[in-house]
């Protein structure tokens, strides 16, 4: 009997030490949840318990800007996005990255997360929980897998702001319409083990690189978001409406003048779309013929240096003269490749070249946007 009650012991502490008789948690970096909560319990404060929120509510209309879409949101969304840009620090007014799960809605054509959802559990500390079709929706402050519960804050329940209802894994899985979620890049602290020393979110930017701080800069403000999770992909040719969506998104996004497509090629739905028809509103761009943007062709740098000098409002270089041999006078570049060079958006391959022909890549067209927009930003 004392034989069978130790080997009983060892085997119960074996099963202990290796957590196999502990339910599995929600994702490895319970860290990363514990720090993102404490950013929560932070912005508590500045939302109390009790406090009136619901449509009326002055505090609690937002506008949330993301790449291609506009959010107005009031009552319980309005707290939510409310709430967490408070938490993250994040301005509402610049282009913010969401990722969105459909569980039980009829999401189509919003990015998705970052990382595999396949239950409750993998529910984060900021994700916004939206209920039935959805009229009801909450941030999430704690997710407890060992007893199958997520715990809310909550904005318009019962007309005010409530912190700590507890809702089932169950509930979840059967009412839950579909999911919001913040990317890590707008969390401070987020988990960076997979980058380089460099800082940078994406393995393939170097601190050593002209592009560094230009995709550091386009990555915090939503202008990108790079090939995946991991990489920028710097070397990788930029496509005509790629760069257009960098510059629309560089500009927050902004509405078009445009009611339609005059392109058969831009259609409506497509990621470009009203990027495309804001720059032709502006006169950025009239496509390659009448019909036909262009949509999948290369970017030439003779191209973005112009749609860039068509957006500062192709203005006229006086007592300049071009130092690239390459850039004849009477191109459709040539004003615009002598803007460039007069306010330092260029300075050409080498001394005497530009390579208008050339075609552009991911990290030159970042570059070029940044030399414009960021650099005091």
């Amino acid at each position: 009997m004392k034989t069978s009650k130790r080997i009983l012991v060892l085997i119960v502490s074996f099963l202990i030490a290796f957590n196999l008789l502990l339910p599995i948690t929600a994702h490895a970096d319970s860290g990363q949840d514990d720090y993102v909560t404490e950013l929560l319990l932070a912005a508590k404060p500045d939302f109390p318990e009790g406090e009136p929120c619901s449509n009326s509510t002055e505090k609690y209309h937002i506008q949330i800007r993301c790449p291609g879409l506009l959010l107005n949101c009031s009552a319980c969304w309005g707290f939510c996005f409310r709430f967490l840009t408070v938490a993250f620090n994040v301005d509402p007014t610049r282009n913010i990255s969401l990722t969105w799960q459909n569980i039980n809605g009829h999401l189509s054509g919003r990015p998705a997360f970052e990382d595999p959802y396949t239950s409750p559990a993998d529910l984060r500390p900021g994700d916004i929980l939206a209920w039935s079709g959805p009229s009801h929706a909450a941030v999430v402050m704690e997710n407890h897998p060992e007893r199958s519960v997520v715990v809310l804050a909550e904005g318009n329940y019962g007309g005010r702001v409530h912190y700590g209802r507890e809702v089932s894994y169950s509930c979840i899985s059967s009412t839950l319409s579909y999911i919001v979620r913040f990317a890590s890049s707008h969390i401070p602290g987020a988990d960076r083990s997979n980058q380089q020393e460099s800082d940078c979110q994406f393995r393939d930017v170097c601190r050593d690189k002209f592009y560094y701080h230009p995709v550091q800069w386009a990555a915090r403000n939503g202008i990108t978001a790079g090939t995946d999770k991991q990489h920028f992909s710097p070397d990788q040719v930029c496509t005509r409406e790629q760069v257009m969506t960098f510059l629309w998104r560089a500009c927050n996004g902004p509405a078009s003048t445009q009611q339609q497509s005059p392109f058969a090629d831009v259609s409506a739905g497509k990621y470009y779309y009203h990027s495309i028809l804001w720059a032709t509103g502006c006169g950025i761009t009239c496509g390659t013929s009448n019909l036909t943007f262009g949509v999948g062709e290369n970017c030439t740098r003779a191209q973005i240096v112009t749609f860039l000098w068509r957006f500062a409002g192709s203005p006229v270089s006086a007592n300049v003269s071009c130092p690239f041999e390459d850039v004849p006078a009477n191109k459709y570049y040539s004003d615009a490749v002598l803007w460039a060079v007069q306010n330092g958006v260029t300075s050409g391959k080498d001394k005497t070249h530009f390579c208008p022909d050339d075609t552009c890549t991911r990290a030159e067209v970042v570059t070029f946007i940044y030399t414009l927009f960021g650099k005091n930003s």
